[in-house]
């Protein structure tokens, strides 16, 4: 290819380019990783992240590995179609990657409005494929002056799995654990620290209201 072999698995677009991520392979058969703009990339480094594709610099040439190739000319082709699901659709025969498999999805019990358990088979799953599932999401930063009070979610799927946890788009992220939203890193970090707990508390923002969803292994719940 044109990047010397460089497959995009995943992408993750934002406003700010900080909180862009995709996860790249440096060739066939090599793990992907997630990568931000100004990271390297075997002899390259990330220039920028756009919806479809991976700019990278390298020996004074630039590139694009592509996520889906094609579609963005087949998109100016073709007639309106504001979510673009019909072309993602037809650019692959294969479920979406943020798609949650039906043994996920079993594992989600919702006990309220605001209270969902999960089974610890579920939580597992959704670790391992925890980038996966989460493609395709928008993540724009809010601000309050120059400091990030929480990140808007948006682009939330349909089947996906903030979908399934109740998350709806433009929905704001306040917190996790009584810990402010502040950086991409630190949602990361929120998130890879609740496994050890079992449980993971988010505060959300919807319609200037805002309101704390509970997630539980199921293991530690009391029925």
């Amino acid at each position: 290819g044109p990047c010397g072999g460089v497959l995009v698995r995943v992408i993750t677009t934002s406003l700010d380019p900080a909180w862009s991520f995709a996860s790249i392979a440096t060739g066939p058969g090599d793990p992907a990783s997630l990568r931000r703009v100004g990271d390297s990339v075997g002899p390259w480094r990330v220039d920028s992240i756009e919806w479809d594709r991976v700019w990278l610099l390298g020996g004074g040439a630039r590139c694009a590995a592509t996520l889906h190739a094609g579609l963005r000319e087949a998109r100016a082709a073709a007639p309106p179609d504001p979510g673009g699901r019909a072309l993602l659709a037809a650019a692959d025969d294969a479920p979406p990657v943020w798609q949650v498999p039906a043994e996920v999805a079993r594992g989600i019990q919702r006990r309220s409005a605001t209270e969902l358990l999960l089974d610890p088979r579920a939580v597992a799953s959704i670790y391992a494929r925890g980038v996966d599932l989460l493609a395709g999401t928008r993540l724009d930063p809010v601000r309050d002056g120059s400091q990030v009070i929480g990140v808007q979610l948006g682009s939330v799927a349909p089947d996906s799995l903030l979908d399934r946890l109740g998350v709806e788009s433009g929905d704001v992220l306040r917190a996790l654990d009584r810990e402010r939203v502040a950086s991409l890193d630190g949602v990361a970090a929120a998130l890879a620290d609740a496994r050890g707990r079992r449980a993971l508390v988010a505060r959300l923002a919807r319609g200037g209201a805002e309101f704390d969803l509970e997630l539980i292994e199921r293991a530690l719940a009391t029925e």
